[in-house]
């Protein structure tokens, strides 16, 4: 072989960052020492409520429903709060936990919480690996690049590194979407199948499969796809069945009472936290932000008709069974994380927006960002 062909053989194998990677990563660095510094200014008093487990760094990444999560990971669903949370996420944990306690050299909760930053840091890389190469296919490479920061700048972003489902979901929906394309029915009913047993999300996406075979509501018939079908009703009854067992178990949809969620009209805990009933919240404001983004996304045309109604599906689920106390609508913006296609629009749109605008939402986003993941290393910060 030649000089020349070995140099250009070489040159192939080099990793060339773009530079959206590079700030994709240097966002993951500045929300965690946003966190961190959250967490040394951490306070005692009604914030230790949060719990969360490790040292005090990594408490921003293991509070809230984290430490749910860790519970059922070491002793399974040993009491009614837990059994509001689905089992694959808690499934992954322990069977990770053996590997990373003995790379880390810890044990019991630990390994488990550092098992879930990991699972949820890992599925969050691949997740944008995905969504890049399906939307650089479907669009462009600028909607991709764009899609891909707007993800990594999400008013909540520092969940994706956190022991919550959002990465993993957003890495299976990822997977189910690039299975539908290329008319793959069994990684699509495998991945529709983890989806409904990873998060309640499997009921909005499930129906919104099988409504646009239907055509209805308000959409043009198309020729059904049984690849299609078959994902629907497999993640349908994937995340039915997952309630089902649940509900036995001692709570399912029951268990949220726990957590000051009852039933509601879906409208009254938009129109609290609109009229500041409570007070006015960061989580009000980034939550009714998400419902705006979101609503316009179901409203709009030339948007993959399922996706649109799976988010108002979504939307219709968590209002319905909405927080009693402020921020009313607290989780809305965590529940519109890993529906990724509504990122994908945005990014679309942003083509629009002259610089100035565009250098504006990106200062704002990152900001955001910036003040929730601080927040949250305060455990001041609820993300519902």
């Amino acid at each position: 072989m030649s000089l020349a062909a070995r140099a250009d053989s070489a040159s192939t194998l080099k990793l060339r960052l773009s530079p959206v990677a590079v700030f994709v990563f240097a966002s993951r660095i500045a929300l965690t020492a946003a966190a961190i510094a959250g967490a040394r200014s951490r306070v005692g008093g009604p914030n230790e409520g949060v719990g969360g487990t490790g040292p005090g760094w990594m408490r921003a990444w293991t509070s809230y429903d984290a430490n749910w999560y860790v519970e059922i990971a070491r002793a399974g669903y040993d009491r009614p709060p837990t059994t509001a949370f689905f089992p694959v996420m808690p499934m992954l944990m322990r069977l990770a936990s053996p590997l990373v306690g003995l790379v880390t050299r810890t044990d019991g909760e630990l390994s488990l919480a550092i098992s879930g930053i990991l699972i949820s840091t890992i599925a969050f890389a691949c997740a944008l690996v995905l969504i890049h190469r399906e939307t650089t296919d479907a669009y462009s490479q600028t909607v991709a690049d764009r899609s891909i920061l707007v993800l990594a700048l999400l008013p909540f972003a520092l969940t994706w590194q956190a022991v919550y489902t959002e990465s993993l979901t957003l890495l299976l929906l990822a997977l189910l979407w690039m299975a539908l394309r290329r008319r793959q029915t069994i990684p699509a009913v495998a991945a529709a199948i983890a989806v409904g047993a990873t998060r309640s999300v499997g009921i909005p996406i499930g129906i919104g499969l099988l409504l646009a075979q239907l055509g209805w509501p308000f959409l043009q018939r198309r020729r059904p796809r049984w690849d299609e079908t078959l994902a629907g009703g497999a993640a349908l009854l994937s995340s039915g069945a997952a309630l089902v067992w649940l509900g036995r178990e001692g709570g399912g949809v029951g268990a949220q009472a726990y957590f000051g969620r009852a039933l509601s009209c879906p409208w009254v805990p938009v129109w609290r936290d609109l009229t500041g009933v409570g007070g006015y919240q960061l989580g009000s404001i980034t939550s009714l932000l998400a419902i705006g983004v979101g609503t316009a996304f179901i409203c709009a045309r030339h948007e993959p008709p399922e996706w649109r109604i799976a988010v108002a599906v979504m939307f219709l689920m968590h209002l319905t069974m909405a927080r009693q106390v402020p921020a009313y609508t607290i989780g809305a913006a965590r529940y519109l994380m890993p529906m990724y296609p509504v990122a994908v629009w945005l990014a679309r749109y942003s083509t629009r927006l002259s610089r100035p605008v565009l250098v504006g939402c990106g200062t704002l986003a990152i900001a955001t960002a910036l003040i929730c993941a601080y927040g949250a290393g305060q455990g001041a910060f609820n993300l519902g």
